[in-house]
This record gives C-alpha cells, structure tokens and sequence, in this order.
C-alpha cells in the first residue's frame, strides 16, 4: 500500500508542480496592485516590468516549451520504500516535458512527455479534452476533468501572488535575442496553496498529497525579450517535502516513521515563438472519462 501511494504521490506532486509553477499558468496583470506593493522603488519598477511581460505575453498566441526535472532526497525513507521508488523512477524517469501552443486563454493545447509516454490536454472554452497519441480523443468531465480546470483557473493569477522581491539582475540572451533578466523569491504558502488546489482536484489521494507537501523554499528567474516586451522565459526551483508517512496514514496504512521525501523541483519554460496565426480545434471525441481512474487507464492505453 504504501510503496503505491508514494508513487503516485511522485508522479502527481511532478504533474502539479509542472502546472501551478512553470507549465500553462503564464499570470494575467494587475499593474495597479504589483507596482505599488514593492517595499522599494527599484523592486517596484522591476515589479511592474514584470507584470506587464506577463501581460504581454497572455495578451497574443504563442508556442513555448517546457522541461521539469526532479532530484529526490530519500535517506528518509525507510529501505524498502526507497528500492520501491527507486524502480518507478528508474520505470518513468524523473522529467517531465511540454510542448503549449497557446491561442488565448480559453484555448490552449499541451503535450507532455513523462516516462516515456507522451500525453495531450487540450483546453477548449471550458472543456477538457485528453489523448494517448494525439489521435484517439477523449473528454474528461467531474474529477478527471477539475484538476486541469483548476490548473487553468490558476493562470489568472497575479505574479506578485507567487513571486516577492522582484530585483532586476543585468541582461541575457533568450534564443538569440536580449533580454533583461529579473529574479525572484517564491512566496512559499500561495505557491503550495496553488499546488495543493491543484491535487485536491484528483480526490482522496490528491487530498492527502495536498496536506501532506509542503514548499520549504524556492527562487525564479524570469527573462523579459527586448523587442517584444513580454516574458520569454521562466525558470521556478523549489524545494518540497513530502510526507509519505502522513499519506500511508490517510489512506489506512502503516505509518513509516519520519518517512519524508525530499525534492528539488527545476522547471523552465522557454517561449519559442510570440504572435503569429494559432488555431486550436475542438477534438473530436470517441468517449467520455469522468474519474480520475478512467482517465489514467484511457492515457495509458
């Protein structure tokens, strides 16, 4: 039992970090509030900067690609947890992929590559539609379909909800092009609040991962392209616990004692092209999957 849930604690806390921290939540702009929260008028101008490169970026279509990697710290755990996860690690490896071509808001198309597998989520005006391969679709509705809704929902979120102290850092290049590089803190509590309502979505267990994670700390770089002034990349670390004890214990195990996994989470998403024609179309679907079991088995088929 226990040698499950850690696993699918992994694969979620990735999956949620991916798209709470550095995936499709690209944050809308609230100028007005972020240039004026800055303790100082430097972090306040870096503040609004970096507000309005989200803005800009949001505010046209554009292609990005992301990867995530995991480093994960199980002395721990007690042995025999750790060979369990070791070979499920070893099974799906520890990076996560993505590929967003994003029209707007309320259409966006994702392609994650996670272990060798390679999954599709389209966002379609309030709809969710998933594929094993691109070709067979399915649209995930109730469970299976609230933890992606939510991970949309947290694009509307003001970067100064997520990022403290703004500093501009010098210049760099992105792809070739100039940029001015920015860097940040994470506000640890809303950033594992917003991870958190994310695997509350996948039900008992997503429950049980949410209050069993906690963010202990994290930093972001963000580059901001010259010519276009809109975000061109970001790059989230974080520092996460895990309690597996605690989720053993939730779902009716035996507790390890002081069984707590450690990650060091580092996403980057790299924006590869701004503007331009992007059209996403509705799928068409051959079924309907509406827990969160049914979509794992469809997008393992």
């Amino acid at each position: 039992m226990k040698r499950t849930l850690a696993t699918a604690a992994i694969v979620l806390v990735g999956s949620a970090g991916l798209l709470a921290g550095c995936g499709d939540s690209t944050p809308a702009a609230d100028t007005t509030a972020t240039a004026t929260s800055s303790s100082t008028t430097g972090q306040a101008d870096a503040t609004a900067t970096v507000t309005s490169a989200f803005a800009t970026l949001r505010g046209q279509p554009y292609t990005s690609t992301g990867v995530t990697e995991q480093q994960f710290d199980m002395s721990a755990l007690p042995t025999e947890l750790q060979d369990a996860l070791r070979a499920q690690l070893d099974a799906t490896g520890a990076t996560v992929k993505t590929t967003t071509r994003f029209e707007s808001a309320q259409r966006i198309e994702t392609t994650q590559e996670i272990g060798g597998r390679t999954q599709y989520v389209v966002l379609y005006d309030g709809s969710v539609y998933v594929s094993p391969d691109g070709t067979t679709w399915a649209k995930a509705t109730g469970d299976a379909a609230a933890a992606f809704s939510r991970a949309a929902s947290l694009s509307e979120l003001n970067p100064a909800s997520l990022f403290t102290g703004i500093t501009a850092d010098g210049t760099g290049t992105v792809s070739g092009s100039s940029a001015q590089k920015f860097t940040a803190g994470i506000d640890t509590a809303t950033t594992g609040d917003a991870v958190a309502a994310v695997t509350s979505s996948l039900g008992a267990l997503g429950s049980a991962i949410g209050d069993a994670l906690t963010i202990d700390s994290g930093s972001a770089v963000l580059m901001v392209d010259d010519s276009t002034g809109a975000i061109s990349q970001m790059t989230i670390t974080m520092q996460i616990g895990l309690d597996i004890g605690a989720i053993a214990t939730a779902a009716g195990a035996d507790s390890a004692s002081e069984a707590v996994l450690r990650i060091t989470s580092t996403g980057t998403e790299t924006v590869t092209a701004v503007g331009g024609a992007i059209t996403i179309e509705r799928p068409d679907t051959t079924r309907t999957v509406s827990s969160v079991t049914e979509l794992g088995t469809f997008l393992a088929s």
